[in-house]
């Protein structure tokens, strides 16, 4: 299992380097192409603002995977690490809860916009929403792997 997950890590890094390296290169060509011959590339402002929102949630899943978010933890520093575990257990349920709504949402706005395409590259919005779905399965997983970790240990704990 471990084995899997890091290949799979290594696969997205590789993914996100991938959207970034190619979002640095289109800008790059565009900038020269206007500075030095007066012309640029049409579709660059559409094609990079989907590569943004890619890159955008593909980011978050990374923070996610990493545990780089941002944290206040005031309160939970000063509990012991039996309760810190049962309060990380609840909030990732809650977690959960969130991620399933927008899941759910981003489900409906793909369906809603399913015949929509973008006006010089042609490509069909839901490409773009479909990286909020992905993401919230990615998180959904990552937690769902967490929470057994925390079971696990209570389980343990409680023997």
């Amino acid at each position: 299992m471990q084995y899997l997950i890091e290949k799979t890590t290594a696969l997205y890094r590789i993914i996100l380097g991938s959207v970034l390296g190619l979002m640095v290169v289109i800008v790059f060509v565009n900038v020269v192409l206007r500075k030095f011959f007066h012309s640029g590339i049409d579709f660059t402002e559409e094609g990079l603002r989907y590569l943004f929102v890619w890159m955008s949630y593909l980011g978050i899943v990374a923070a996610c995977k990493t545990d780089s978010h941002i944290r206040m933890t005031m309160v939970t520093d000063k509990l012991s690490e039996h309760a810190r575990v049962i309060l990380a257990f609840v909030m990732n349920f809650a977690i959960l809860y969130a991620l399933g709504f927008c899941l759910h949402g981003g489900m409906i706005y793909m369906d809603t916009n399913a015949g929509t395409y973008g006006e010089l590259i042609k490509i069909p919005y839901w490409v773009v929403i479909f990286s909020v779905v992905f993401a919230c399965i990615c998180m959904v997983v990552m937690t769902v792997i967490e929470m057994i970790g925390q079971v696990k240990y209570l389980l343990k704990r409680g023997k």
